[in-house]
């Protein structure tokens, strides 16, 4: 489902890192695309912080 604001994203994670999702989300009684949704905006409110060494590498070419 594609909204003007928001755009819903498809993902494949391992099951532990889904089970860690659902219980930090519990916890905070939400939901879990709301918890991982969290995560993506802590990663835009840090900068977008390069994830992987080519990653990295590239942001640095992309500012020359």
């Amino acid at each position: 489902m594609k909204s003007r604001t928001k755009t819903l994203l498809s993902l494949s994670i391992p099951p532990a890192w889904r089970d860690e999702i659902d219980r930090r989300a519990a916890s905070l009684n939400l939901t879990r695309a709301t918890y991982a949704t969290l995560i993506f905006e802590k990663w835009w409110k840090d900068g977008k912080p390069p994830v992987t060494e080519p990653d990295r590498l590239m942001q640095i070419a992309s500012k020359k």
